[in-house]
C-alpha cells in the first residue's frame, strides 16, 4: 500500500452529525433465516459530515479491536459509530432501500464513486461484530509479530477498492485515486500500512491514547504526559 498520506489512496466517509442509535427491525435472521426482531445500527438522519479515514491520523483499526463482543455495552458500539461512521451499509430486507419524503420523493446520497446509497444508512449489529472479530484477530497477530497470519487474513477478506480517474483541465496527465468502497475496506488498508511498517502505533503510558512515536524509545504522546506520569510516580 502507498503511504496513507499519499493522494493515491483516499476515502471520504460520511458521518451522521446527529449520531447513531441501535433500533430493532423485523428482518431475516442470520442463524435460521426466519423473519424476526434484529438489532440494527442506524443513523438518526441528521446532516452529513465527511472525513478521510486514511488521512485522519487515527488508529481506527486498534480502537475497533479494543471492543469486546461479550463485554462491551451497546453504548461503546454507538460511540465508535459516532466517531467513525458505520463499517459498512446494509438495508433490512423488510425496508425499502431509500428513504421516501413526505411528498413521495426519494432522498439519495452518492458515494465518491458515483454509486447511490441510502440517506439513512443501517448496519446490523451482528454484521458489525462479524467484521470486528476479523479485525481484532488481525491486530492481535500484528502485536504478536505474526505477519504471516495478518497477510493470510488480509488476502481472505473481501476488500473492495475502486480506481477513480480525476479530470484536471490544466494538467497534461490523468490523475487517479484508489477509493475503498466502505470503511471496513479502509480499516484493512490501515492494518496493511502497519504491517508494512509505514505506521507504528503505541499507547501513551500516561493518558493511554494512541500515538505514532518518532523514535523507538518514545513512550509518551507529548511532553506534558511525561511530566504528569513522573509526578504521579512521585506521589
Amino acid at each position: 500500500m502507498n503511504d496513507a498520506n499519499s493522494s493515491m489512496l483516499r476515502l471520504d466517509w460520511p458521518l451522521d452529525q446527529d449520531g447513531y442509535e441501535i433500533v430493532e427491525v423485523i428482518d431475516y435472521q442470520m442463524i435460521d433465516g426466519e423473519l424476526g426482531p434484529c438489532d440494527y445500527i442506524k443513523g438518526k438522519g441528521g446532516p452529513i459530515r465527511e472525513y478521510t479515514p486514511l488521512n485522519a491520523g487515527m488508529p481506527i483499526h486498534r480502537i475497533l479491536a479494543e471492543l469486546d463482543e461479550d463485554g462491551s455495552p451497546e453504548s461503546d458500539v454507538v460511540t465508535f459509530c459516532n466517531d467513525f461512521g458505520l463499517l459498512d451499509h446494509t438495508t433490512p430486507a423488510s425496508l425499502p432501500p431509500y428513504e421516501t419524503t413526505d411528498r413521495g420523493g426519494i432522498k439519495i446520497r452518492y458515494r465518491s464513486t458515483g454509486e447511490a446509497m441510502p440517506t439513512r444508512e443501517m448496519l446490523s449489529l451482528d454484521h458489525f461484530w462479524y467484521l470486528q472479530r476479523e479485525i481484532k484477530d488481525a491486530v492481535i497477530s500484528l502485536d504478536a509479530g505474526n505477519k504471516r497470519e495478518v497477510v493470510l487474513a488480509f488476502n481472505a477478506r473481501h476488500i473492495s477498492v475502486t480506481p477513480l480517474l480525476e479530470y484536471r483541465e490544466i494538467s497534461p496527465h490523468q490523475h487517479w485515486s484508489l477509493v475503498p468502497r466502505d470503511l471496513h475496506s479502509a480499516i484493512w488498508l490501515l492494518i496493511e500500512g502497519e504491517l508494512a511498517g509505514e505506521t507504528r502505533w503505541r499507547r501513551c503510558r500516561n493518558c493511554a491514547s494512541w500515538f505514532i512515536p518518532p523514535t523507538a524509545r518514545r513512550t509518551y504522546c507529548k511532553d506534558a504526559c511525561r511530566v504528569a506520569f513522573n509526578r504521579k510516580k512521585e506521589n
